[in-house]
């Protein structure tokens, strides 16, 4: 199933710095399958416990058990993105600059 992407014209920095929260906040990884449950990679500690019973229940422990390197990443495209986005506007502004001269 596809999700709808939306546009997004404004990120609210606080919306990101309370996901980067959380994500800081959780058990450390990495995380990975093992059977139902959701476990660190030492084995020691169980994350999270998908029934079996539930619909795509292998698809959704693999979704969980890779939430958090995700979110890193994602995290991490977003600050990227948003220093592009600074350094294009520098660039534009000095263009603008020497337009005016």
């Amino acid at each position: 199933m596809k999700r709808k992407r939306h546009q997004v014209v404004n990120v609210e920095q606080s919306r990101l710095d309370a996901i980067e929260k959380r994500l800081i906040a959780i058990t450390p990884g990495p995380w990975r399958c093992h059977g139902e449950d959701i476990i660190t990679d030492n084995l020691k500690v169980t994350v999270a416990f998908i029934s079996p019973a539930a619909v795509a229940a292998d698809r959704n422990a693999d979704f969980i058990a890779h939430s958090p390197e995700d979110v890193d990443y994602l995290l991490a495209c977003i600050e990227s993105l948003r220093e592009d986005i600074d350094d294009l506007q520098e660039e534009l502004e000095a263009a603008n600059n020497e337009d005016d001269e």
